[in-house]
């Protein structure tokens, strides 16, 4: 489906901003029996909301396509990182909306059940998760977290509300999934408890600009939000920015609580005004954003032949989805990467989209043949630089370190 008007206020008027390409889906890793077959490509661009300033993607692939069509590879445990984030957010967001026992708790894309086993754990109350992906459903309710196999729907909507209405609802990397954001409003008011609370952590698109983050635009992401075109929609919709804050995860998120009878954060509308004077919502700030780009690209092309032509051995360092933009943006593929490694058993043993390069697991950078580890999962460099080096491997980094918090933030 092309884009024609904008998700977040129906503007018909949006306008090409970044343009990647063609590429195939980014979280769907390949089988061995799928490589004798051809992939899907479809253009990887954003387009920009000419009257709120929201981005999108300009090509959107049905939903059914890219989360039921094959097995969905991210689990959110997937890392100690991970577990720890979803820790805290579980603490924040049952002190927020005063969660305790007797009370339900919903969790948007519940993904394996990672938030709401922390949700039960410090609130001793009900949790459900709804998530649509067969397989990633599966690993919920075998974790003990009861999980509805679908959409978030009219109908699933009802039949929750059917039992109680929660008190709290999560969506965490979810929101930015949705193209029928109206959809989502009115399901969310339907679902959620008068006195209840809203927690939602998206990808933000400031970070997304400032740091260049070019690949965390993929297919599975519709939307990339600013704060001020998110606070006007939800507006429409009877919901207050309560409580907004921003974080590290992924590269970059921020996670706002919405809610009908709390008043808006006092820091809201400052932040929407450092959202203008950063340049978020002009059309040369996407030019300048794209020759960086190219700039990024370049360098790490240049490095990656040099050390092949030294004759070194280069691996992908963590199978990780915005890797595979790079991987396809770059056009790098076997010829300069051997393999791609990875501890997921979801991964382990599949081909990475696109490029089709093995990914084996972890414990073959061991072997003592690799001089290089590119890390594809930049926003832990750290992390794997330290393990990396410990290995006596170089690491090569695509991006410099982001920031703990936007310059919006700052």
């Amino acid at each position: 489906m092309i884009t024609r008007a904008c998700f977040l206020c129906g503007e018909p008027g949006v306008a090409p901003v970044i343009d990647l390409g063609p590429h195939p889906l980014a979280d769907t890793f390949l089988k061995r029996s799928q490589l004798r077959e051809p992939e899907t490509r479809y253009p990887l661009t954003v387009v920009a909301c000419g009257r709120c300033g929201h981005l999108m993607t300009g090509h959107v692939v049905p939903a059914a396509t890219r989360y039921q069509a094959n097995e969905y590879s991210y689990t959110s445990s997937n890392s100690a990182v991970a577990l720890a984030h979803f820790d805290e957010l579980a603490r924040d967001a049952v002190r927020v909306a005063g969660v305790g026992p007797g009370d339900l708790v919903v969790d948007i894309g519940s993904n394996v059940g990672t938030l709401l086993a922390g949700v039960a754990q410090h609130a001793r109350c009900a949790v459900l998760g709804v998530d649509p992906s067969p397989n990633i459903a599966r690993l919920a309710e075998r974790a003990g977290i009861p999980t509805v196999p679908d959409f978030l729907s009219a109908d699933v909507v009802a039949d929750i509300a059917r039992r109680a209405r929660p008190r709290l609802v999560t969506g965490t990397n979810v929101g930015n999934h949705i193209e029928d954001q109206f959809a989502f409003a009115r399901d969310a008011d339907a679902l959620l408890a008068p006195d209840g609370v809203l927690a939602l952590e998206v990808p933000y698109a400031g970070t997304l600009v400032e740091e260049t983050s070019f690949d965390t635009i993929y297919l599975e992401h519709v939307c990339y939000f600013f704060l001020a075109p998110l606070r006007r929609f939800w507006a429409e919709h009877g919901f207050r920015v309560a409580r907004v804050s921003f974080n590290a995860y992924m590269g970059g998120t921020m996670r706002v609580y919405l809610a009908r009878h709390l008043p808006e954060d006092p820091r809201v509308g400052e932040l929407v005004r450092r959202e203008e004077e950063r340049g978020y919502f002009a059309p040369e700030t996407y030019r300048e954003f794209m020759r960086r780009v190219v700039g990024l690209k370049t360098t790490l092309m240049h490095r990656l032949y040099e050390i092949r032509a030294g004759g070194g051995r280069i691996v992908g360092v963590g199978a990780a989805t915005k890797g595979n933009t790079l991987l396809n943006y770059c056009g790098i593929d076997g010829a300069l990467l051997a393999y791609v490694t990875d501890t997921s058993p979801l991964k382990v043993g599949k081909y990475t989209p696109g490029s089709r390069l093995r990914i084996r697991h972890d414990a073959e950078l061991r072997s003592g043949d690799v001089t290089h580890g590119l890390i594809l999962p930049w926003n832990l460099q750290g992390l794997l630089g330290g393990k990396l080096a410990g290995l006596g491997i170089e690491p090569v980094v695509p991006h410099p370190a982001p920031p703990a918090e936007p310059a919006v933030a700052g």
